[in-house]
């Protein structure tokens, strides 16, 4: 059975290391494109120059005895990484190499015979051969996910928040609808790294972008804007107020304490509320409003919110300042 060739197998080597000649060659057939990436070995310092050469490798070991067998195991013990690269064992002729045995070593993946299952190894070699490549691939992903999401909360970063509120008030002015930004910035955020710790600092810093996501809609946005402030952004809104009753229920959540290190913690918040489109500004006025209704909390007790524009303070904030109880 033919398998079909992996896009980045180019990064993906097979390594047939004292593995018979014939069964090597039927192998390379079967895995169709794949001409180049294939290597016939017999020393392990080969061996070992070919796995430092290339991110990922499938090596096929023939055992012609469980003595020899249990010898090449040592040896590849000490140079396989398993992140790295996948060992099968692949006993020839009358190799009594069993799966417990070869299960003592931490780098063998599996156990086939070469002469009762050509056809199970033929099969097995794509199917390590995909584990592979998803390895690569995730490894890939990776550095993209960590440009685009804030790598302490896991929130989406300042860019992509830009690029959704943008594209968001295109919406609201085809549409005739209005949206929201919310700008929450922690009170007394600095008390929290000095009693705790950068490490404990974090860990307040994610649970309070986990508890404000829960409390906007699927089709809202939510960032980690800059150290200890939040941006969030609600699209198409109905009302006003309707935009109020999310920031309080924010506050009252952020004022539910939080468990650091087994001590509770409330992270009090001033927010502040700016909406689109209101007179003629872009998307820096926009944010600028909500930023300086934020400040407007802060110079008139902190731990409240309040709406751009407007002379009063919008809601009741909580008489109670301090962190820990």
């Amino acid at each position: 059975m033919s398998l079909k060739m992996l896009e980045t197998l180019s990064r993906i080597q097979v390594l047939f290391f004292k593995l018979p000649e014939p069964v090597a060659e039927a192998l390379q057939e079967s895995l169709q494109g794949c001409n180049g990436c294939f290597h016939t070995v017999h020393e392990l310092n080969e061996l070992k120059q070919l796995l430092e050469t290339t991110e990922y490798s499938l090596v096929l070991l023939g055992a012609e005895s469980a003595a020899s067998c249990d010898n090449d195991l040592r040896d590849l013990q000490a140079i396989i990484n398993p992140e790295k690269c996948v060992l099968l064992v692949c006993p020839n002729g009358d190799a009594a190499v069993t799966v417990a045995e070869a299960a003592k070593f931490d780098v063998v993946q599996d156990v086939i015979n070469l002469h009762d299952h050509q056809l199970l190894l033929e099969r097995k070699c794509g199917l390590y051969l995909e584990l592979l490549q998803r390895r690569l691939q995730a490894q890939e992903i990776q550095p993209q996910q960590l440009t685009r999401h804030d790598p302490v909360t896991g929130l989406v970063n300042v860019s992509l928040m830009r690029h959704f509120l943008l594209k968001a008030m295109a919406r609201a002015l085809r549409n005739d609808r209005r949206l929201a930004v919310l700008y929450i910035d922690l009170d007394d955020f600095h008390c929290i790294n000095e009693s705790f710790g950068l490490n404990g600092g974090n860990s307040l810093l994610k649970s309070v972008g986990q508890r404000i996501k829960n409390c906007i809609r699927i089709g809202d946005l939510v960032s980690r804007y800059q150290n200890d402030a939040f941006m969030v952004v609600l699209d198409e809104i109905r009302h006003d107020k309707d935009v109020e009753k999310v920031a309080q229920q924010i506050m009252g959540q952020l004022n539910t304490p939080h468990d650091l290190s087994g001590v509770p913690i409330i992270s009090h918040a001033s927010i502040g509320i700016s909406f689109y489109p209101q007179g003629s500004i872009g998307i820096e006025g926009l944010i600028d409003q909500a930023i300086q209704a934020m400040r407007w909390v802060k110079l008139h007790g902190k731990n409240n919110l309040h709406v751009a524009g407007s002379e009063e303070q919008a809601g009741k904030g909580l008489k109670n300042k301090s962190f820990i109880h």
